[in-house]
């Protein structure tokens, strides 16, 4: 696949939504580039979308690994020095507390840290095919995170750990539209709504069923999303969260509806942004930095 083209990187390209969203990005004219875990499943969805017409390529990475997101980060940044779309879409839901090779609780890892870290190694990218987009698939959680116990160690709900890496997310991607020029990149969140999908197949059967009866059909759900990304009319929006194109004639809702933010008081706070700034490769830095500076390089400081 040449890197002559507009580029879409699309994070858990294999799920029902990620790869309806990669195959209508494709269709609006993007070389896509599928990251997941599992090659052969990605294969498939290149597959698909070159028998359409498209252009698509496959990157393999476990957002549960920080080594394996540290090299997929740099991998991705070095063949494609400039990238137009980044959709953070790789996300995991665990009925019971997992902990990942590196210590972390899955979901924290996976939903939150995972994407953090490659979404910032990519900002020179993103900037370099300016103007460019960020769109984070996330949810309207009100979960509120609680500092002293961010891994979950000391009392794990799956909803309540689902809920708050879901609420970092809101939390890293409006920072980083405070962060960043949105003349050259913007950074949206969007809530697709339930979807058929195998994301929550860790569920009892019956909450898992009435999930499935009540969602939509993944390639509805991809609209929204791909709307966000590519949409001439949306040029310069950022910091906002949409849900359903065709809701609210389309306009996005402020961050501000969506969930709380959590007030930086005390030293404490920062552990888990910390956590956020090591993936990044600071270590040096960390005891140094005030917790304000902490927390803005985290994406976690208050909006």
């Amino acid at each position: 696949m040449s890197s002559a083209g507009k580029i879409a990187v699309v994070t858990g390209a294999t799920g029902a939504l990620g790869s309806e969203m990669a195959v209508l990005l494709a269709g609006k004219g993007y070389d896509v580039v599928l990251v997941a875990r599992n090659g052969e499943k990605a294969r498939q969805v290149a597959a698909r979308i070159e028998q359409e017409g498209g252009r698509a390529e496959v990157k393999t990475g476990d957002f549960a690994d920080l080594e394996s997101s540290k090299r997929l980060a740099a991998e991705l940044a070095e063949r494609f020095p400039a990238i137009d779309v980044l959709v953070n879409n790789a996300a995991v839901f665990s009925g019971e507390r997992k902990v990942t090779k590196d210590g972390l609780e899955l979901m924290f890892a996976t939903n939150h840290l995972g994407p953090f870290l490659v979404t910032n190694s990519f900002i020179g990218s993103l900037q370099a095919a300016a103007p460019a987009r960020i769109v984070s698939i996330s949810a309207p959680t009100t979960t509120k995170l609680d500092f002293d116990d961010l891994q979950s160690e000391k009392d794990y709900g799956p909803y309540r750990a689902f809920g708050a890496s879901k609420m970092c997310n809101l939390l890293t991607t409006f920072r980083l539209s405070r962060r960043l020029d949105s003349n050259q990149v913007t950074a949206n969140v969007v809530h697709p709504g339930l979807i058929k999908s195998e994301l929550m197949s860790d569920t009892p059967a019956i909450l898992g069923g009435l999930l499935k009866a009540i969602s939509r059909r993944p390639e509805a759900a991809a609209v929204t999303p791909v709307w966000v990304a590519s949409d001439p009319h949306l040029a310069g929006v950022s910091g906002a969260f949409f849900q359903r194109k065709e809701d609210r004639k389309a306009r996005p809702v402020q961050p501000g509806r969506v969930g709380s933010r959590p007030p930086l008081a005390s030293e404490r706070r920062t552990r888990p942004l910390r956590l956020s700034y090591l993936t990044l490769g600071f270590q040096d830095r960390v005891s140094a930095a005030t917790p304000s500076s902490r927390a803005s390089l985290c994406g976690l400081a208050m909006m």
